[in-house]
């Protein structure tokens, strides 16, 4: 269990569920003393914080987590210590909400054409209090039919399968990812845009959990890094340990920052808990390293 948790997500993210009282309760009962709520394209978490009574008891950095696009790949930035009242940030979550609507017809027809049952009223009516509804709510209705389960490329996701332990967020994975069945594109923030709008607000761009989305893809991650990137996050729930060996080395050769978190969500990642995962000793220097990297930026 790590004493900081700089990768949460609240229910300001589409596909997080957890209040921000409720966030900050967990932490606290988790012995996590520094958090970073990191929304999906959003900071309005942090706008609501300061209201908070538990604030006094526990070190909250402000932060986001943006969508990037980068020859085709879709990843994620994290921007610590940002200007959360900055109306870049209220500009980009509109225009990232328009974008992603459009493509959420196109997900479903792709979902029924591989003879998944699933409908776009019900997907909307389901997402009812969503802004945008999300791959995983799709994967929950398709679960639930019944008319589903006869479906061979299902099975896995099913009680007993192998995918059955998180099976809304696999779903998303084998079948939403990159180059997967139902994948569809759409343009986010290149790189160099997301890492200017987190720099010019005060803020220090981190490669989000690279095991993830890259694999062990080193020169992809050398190319993103090239445009300016101040970190990676090395300790992560998606990492194994030789995985976070290796992230550790680069960071090391490459001078960059290496920093931690869980990417809590609720029930769509329910193997995941605020703090859940080792930093190895060195939260104290994760800490001390990004106060130094805020001082030069």
């Amino acid at each position: 269990m790590s004493s900081i948790d700089l990768h949460i997500h609240s229910i300001h993210s589409p596909d997080a569920e957890l209040p921000v009282t409720e966030i900050l309760e967990c932490a606290l009962k988790n012995g996590v003393k520094t958090i970073s709520i990191t929304d999906h394209n959003t900071v309005k978490a942090h706008k609501e914080i300061s209201n908070n009574k538990i604030v006094s008891e526990i070190k909250i950095i402000p932060g986001v987590e943006l969508d990037c696009t980068y020859k085709g790949k879709t990843f994620h930035l994290l921007g610590y210590y940002i200007d959360f009242k900055s109306i870049d940030f209220e500009d980009w979550e509109k225009d990232f909400i328009r974008r992603e609507l459009g493509a959420v017809p196109k997900r479903i027809k792709k979902l029924q054409d591989l003879g998944m049952k699933i409908s776009e009223s019900e997907v909307f009516e389901r997402a009812k209090g969503q802004t945008i509804p999300q791959e995983e709510l799709m994967a929950e209705i398709i679960l639930e039919d019944n008319d589903n389960r006869h479906l061979p490329i299902l099975t896995p996701y099913f009680e007993g399968g192998s995918r059955s332990d998180q099976p809304f967020i696999h779903f998303f994975w084998d079948f939403f990812g990159h180059g997967k069945a139902a994948h569809v594109p759409v343009e986010y923030l290149n790189i160099s845009e997301a890492i200017d709008m987190v720099k010019s607000n005060g803020g220090i761009p981190i490669l989000a959990h690279p095991g993830a989305n890259f694999k062990e893809d080193i020169n992809f991650i050398d190319e993103i890094v090239s445009h300016g990137v101040s970190g990676i996050e090395i300790f992560s729930t998606y990492h194994a340990e030789k995985q976070i060996d290796m992230f550790k080395k680069y960071a090391i050769d490459k001078k960059l920052l290496m920093t931690c978190g869980s990417d809590f969500h609720g029930r769509n990642k329910p193997l995941i808990s605020i703090g859940n995962f080792d930093c190895y000793g060195l939260e104290d220097d994760i800490l001390k390293n990004l106060n130094i990297q805020l001082k030069l930026s």
